[in-house]
């Protein structure tokens, strides 16, 4: 299984798609599961369809993620992500596209029997390139409604955090730099994720 971690605008969610798409042409069954789709169910209104199938259960079993602040939920919620990996991992592998978690905090939380993580950011990054690229692609997440200010001093304190996780990757995890040539490193390494996998 497969734990995809990094900053926000780094290229999670391209990663999982690439690699899910990837594993299916491999004929290998996968599943995938996104830390902010949970978490936006677990902190939606309660009328839902994925309230009431979902996480109405998964509150009851889990009494802990009825708390409300969306990161002190997703560390919780990496104790059941972990438990779904040791059941699951042997039979299937799990994508999971993580948030708010450091890759020092991940290697104290999961088993590197049971997974494999990859760390994605971009500490090499340009920050009015950066801008640039979230206005022309990104346009509907919530930073791209920030000022042009806010926008520099968020830019910069990602790229900053991107060298933190590049440095706690060092050694123990791979690190996708998607500084320079965005989809083509996410691609390129989606492409050998089976051997990787077995490694």
């Amino acid at each position: 299984s497969l734990i995809i971690l990094g900053v926000p605008r780094a290229g999670k969610s391209t990663l999982a798609k690439y690699v899910v798409k990837q594993l299916v042409q491999d004929g290998v069954p996968v599943t995938l599961l996104s830390a902010d789709s949970l978490i936006g169910g677990l902190t939606a209104k309660r009328n839902s369809l994925m309230w009431r199938c979902f996480v109405r259960p998964l509150r009851h079993i889990f009494p802990f993620l009825r708390r409300q602040s969306k990161i002190s939920l997703h560390r919780d919620l990496c104790r059941f992500i972990k438990r779904f990996f040791e059941e699951t991992s042997s039979d299937f592998p799990v994508i999971f596209e993580g948030a708010y978690i450091t890759p020092a905090q991940a290697e104290h939380i999961f088993d590197p029997e049971k997974c494999k993580i990859v760390v994605v950011g971009y500490p090499n990054a340009n920050v009015q390139e950066k801008i640039a690229d979230i206005k022309k692609f990104d346009n509907k997440s919530p930073i791209s409604r920030l000022n042009e200010e806010q926008m520099k001093t968020r830019i910069s304190n990602l790229v900053n955090l991107s060298r933190q996780y590049q440095a706690e990757s060092k050694n123990k995890f791979v690190f996708l730099d998607t500084s320079k040539e965005y989809h083509k490193t996410l691609s390129d390494f989606a492409e050998n994720i089976s051997e990787f996998l077995k490694e």
